[in-house]
């Protein structure tokens, strides 16, 4: 992935990735549509000193602004759970060092790091399929998938609507997808309940077919 930040008078950057930077679609989802990230760049430039308003347009602009804030913050704590295992398990670090990462003004005291890490297990554990392993129904991680009917409790205009095989809950036997087309920024973070008979398989080449014809 490659990232560029050049200053012509104003500042401008430029975002390139391959698919594979990108394996489920979420820089995709933050960048179209409802664009989230524009919301979140906006909320990091902006100081909000004394509770200044003067930049926002109104409740439902600030009500806006918050949903994406909130959408990339559980994003953001979810990844950042993950590597925390990844420090423990994958590279052996000690709770020392990884609570100086999290924490340094506190090094010494572990249990935001043990917090982190059983989280990070826990998320882990929730979605335990590689792309490549097949889920029940020939479905994988990572799939392109239709929306064709729907469980109880979600209504009809999810039908047709297309997403990502996010994850699979082995023991409700449920699949969560994410970056349905066409739903509002706060349905990006996945509708989990679908169950096999709920969804199709895309194909890429049939599927860019059907969207030229």
């Amino acid at each position: 992935m490659t990232v560029r930040v050049t200053e012509v008078g104003t500042l401008m950057a430029n975002l390139r990735w391959e698919k594979d930077d990108d394996p489920r679609g979420w820089l995709f989802q933050a960048l179209s549509g409802d664009a989230p990230l524009e919301d979140v760049l906006q909320a990091i430039a902006d100081p909000m000193e004394f509770a200044d308003t003067s930049r926002l347009d109104g409740a439902d602009d600030a009500k806006r602004r918050l949903r994406s804030v909130l959408w990339a913050l559980k994003l953001l704590t979810d990844r950042a759970d993950v590597l925390t295992v990844a420090l423990k398990d994958s590279y052996g670090q000690s709770w020392t060092e990884i609570q100086e990462v999290l924490d340094p003004d506190n090094p010494q005291a572990r249990s935001t790091a043990r917090r982190r890490y059983d989280a990070g297990r826990k998320r882990i554990s929730f979605f335990p399929a590689p792309a490549d392993r097949p889920l029940p129904g020939g479905f994988t991680t990572g799939q392109r998938v239709r929306i064709t009917a729907v469980p109880e409790g979600l209504t009809a205009d999810y039908i047709g609507r297309e997403g990502v095989i996010e994850g699979y809950d082995a023991d409700a036997r449920l699949y969560i997808v994410t970056g349905l087309s066409g739903k509002t920024r706060q349905k990006i973070m996945g509708v989990p309940g679908f169950e096999a008979d709920h969804i199709k398989a895309l194909d890429d080449d049939q599927d860019a077919g059907e969207q030229s014809s």
